[in-house]
């Protein structure tokens, strides 16, 4: 039975996979995620389904559009893969069940969310919201978890406003604000403090070397709060109970 639910949820992962590229390469652009249909962006030629399955299509295409031949983005079967992971990793944590669904699927579009900060510094609220929503139906305490999401987003959002006051200048997004309260969702008010504070460990080489190189220190943080998230996720409750020691 295990082996089945490992399956499945790797192929929801991977399917979901496939949906979040449709939002990474749309979203940002305003264009909409339902049509036209999946097509090559340089000859516009409909994806035939059976040209159109996560990763296995990619690697029998060689990468390439069936159509023109344009060369097709390595990210394209890499996020596939990346959500195939994550879906299977939720599963190995907290087994098969549908608020386990409901986390991988928050999970899932926080990893979306940060492939967009990265690439086009944006942080859609088409994405943004739904993992909320995803993450307060983690659990069967949805009330609980509301409760820790108002609890976060109101300390980000004052973390906001003193920062931004202190530098007379903006200090970080709405969208933190949101993926604050997601994360206390997912992993209540310590899990969640514990995962900004890994979240800032991982971000800080990338800020060093940038800074090393004269560029913007300012590097998008969401994508390192959603790795941070994830891992207390998966450790918990070992690097809480180490952070509460």
């Amino acid at each position: 039975m295990a082996v089945y639910e490992a399956v499945f949820f790797i192929l929801l992962g991977l399917v979901m996979g496939s949906f979040g590229n449709v939002l990474i390469a749309r979203l940002p652009k305003g264009e909409s995620i339902v049509r036209p249909g999946s097509h090559c962006p340089k000859c516009q030629t409909p994806i035939k389904p059976w040209h159109n399955i996560p990763v296995l299509s990619w690697l029998l295409l060689r990468g390439r559009c069936a159509a023109c031949g344009e060369a097709i983005s390595i990210r394209y079967p890499l996020v596939e893969l990346a959500s195939g992971v994550i879906f299977a990793a939720i599963w190995w944590k907290s087994g098969a069940s549908l608020f386990s669904i409901m986390a991988a699927m928050s999970f899932f579009l926080l990893f979306i969310l940060s492939i967009i900060d990265l690439e086009y510094t944006a942080v859609p609220d088409h994405v943004n919201l739904p993992a909320l929503l995803f993450a307060l139906a983690s659990t069967p305490y949805f009330f609980l978890n509301f409760e820790n999401a108002l609890l976060l987003a109101g300390g980000m959002a004052l973390l906001r406003f003193f920062v931004s006051w202190i530098f007379q200048k903006e200090a970080m997004g709405e969208g933190d604000v949101i993926v604050a309260a997601t994360m206390g969702a997912l992993l209540g008010v310590q899990g969640a403090l514990v995962a900004i504070f890994v979240g800032s460990v991982i971000s800080l080489p990338v800020a060093l070397y940038a800074r090393f190189k004269g560029r913007d220190p300012e590097i998008p943080f969401i994508p390192y709060l959603a790795a941070g998230a994830l891992i207390v996720y998966l450790s918990t409750p070992w690097l809480v109970n180490l952070w509460s020691a």
